[in-house]
Order: structure tokens, then C-alpha cells, then sequence
């Protein structure tokens, strides 16, 4: 809902009640930026996934839970309501050499690995849309995100403004039971 939306349907006596849960610009842009390293795994554990790049990693080989990790290992569906938060656009998941092109692009050098940006299934430039609502300092939306003839889906977040700079600490894919929360050594667990 716009500004002058709210003016029109509450009338200038609530519109506080209006804007306040509604993100500024500032906000959400801030938080937008945040998803590609949040989302990310290392880049010494994709280098292991490099390592052997035809055989499929596993959640249970690496210690961070983060959302790639999980992007990485989810199977193909074509149960509708499973894929409704993420789904891969062949009838099965891409081949992980396919995969690891798309989420380590941008760091690769002479045909080389090298860790220059993140390692993400969500890079900046494949946000497709995103939400935010701001209560106090604390945030909450989801962000849908396609990577073009692999995957597309949505992620969940909720984020925290710790000395004035945002943070995301919760992330989930509800559709495919994926709840993953940062702990404070910055690694991702699951729920």
C-alpha cells in the first residue's frame, strides 16, 4: 500500500496506524542486500562440493545449515504444494556442475575457483520481488528469487537491527521444511 493509499482509505487521522508496520525504503533495501551472503555457504565447503562434482552433497557432510546447502541437496517434486516455495524447471534437479556455475558464478578465474563473492543460490541480481515489514527492530518478509532454466523459489526471513545495522537470523523454505536460525558464531542451524 502506497502513501496516498493510506491517506484515501484512513483518512489522515490513521495514518500512523497505517505506516507504522510498513518498511522504509531504506530499510528494505538494506535487508535486500543481506540475502545473498546470508543465504551462502562457504567457500571451503563448496570447494568440497567441487571436489567430487558429480556426486550430490549431503546436509549431514557440512556443519553450516545454510539455505544453499539446502537448495543444493532438495530433490525434484512434482507435488505442487512441495514446490510451491521452490522448484527446479527441469523434471529433475539440475546436474551439480550446472548448479555450482550458477551459485559460484563470479568466482571463477582461469577456470579456477576463487572465493571473490558469495557462494548463494540467491545472488542480488536474481531477486525477483521481496517484502518487508518493520515492527520496532525487527523485520519480516520473503523475497522470491529465479535463477533462469535451474530453480526459482521464495525464502522467508526475519530480521534483527543490532546497533543500528540489520541482521538476518531466521531464514525458511515452508513448503519444503526448511527452518534454518543463525547462531552466534554465524553459522546456520536447523530448527
Amino acid at each position: 500500500m502506497t502513501f496516498q493509499d493510506c491517506v484515501r482509505v484512513v483518512g489522515l487521522v490513521g495514518l500512523l496506524a497505517c505506516v507504522a508496520p510498513m518498511a522504509s525504503g531504506d530499510d528494505a533495501a538494506e535487508i535486500r542486500a543481506l540475502i545473498p551472503e546470508a543465504t551462502a555457504m562457504s567457500s571451503s565447503d563448496f570447494e568440497s562440493v567441487l571436489k567430487n562434482p558429480d556426486v550430490p552433497p549431503t546436509l549431514e557432510q557440512f556443519q553450516d545449515q545454510n539455505v544453499t546447502l539446502h537448495v543444493l541437496t532438495m530433490e525434484h517434486t512434482v507435488d505442487e504444494d512441495v514446490g510451491k516455495d521452490f522448484s527446479f524447471f527441469e523434471n529433475r534437479p539440475p546436474h551439480p556442475r550446472r548448479f555450482a556455475e550458477e551459485i559460484g558464478r563470479g568466482n571463477w578465474l582461469l577456470g579456477g575457483f576463487i572465493a571473490a563473492q558469495p557462494v548463494t543460490a540467491i545472488h542480488a541480481d536474481r531477486i525477483q520481488g521481496m517484502t518487508c515489514v518493520v515492527a520496532g527492530d525487527r523485520a519480516t518478509g520473503a523475497v522470491s528469487f529465479e535463477s533462469p532454466d535451474l530453480f526459482k523459489g521464495r525464502v522467508e526471513y526475519v530480521a534483527v537491527r543490532i546497533d543500528g545495522e540489520w541482521k538476518i537470523v531466521e531464514l525458511a523454505i515452508p513448503s519444503r521444511d526448511v527452518e534454518v536460525v543463525r547462531g552466534d558464531d554465524g553459522l546456520w542451524t536447523r530448527r
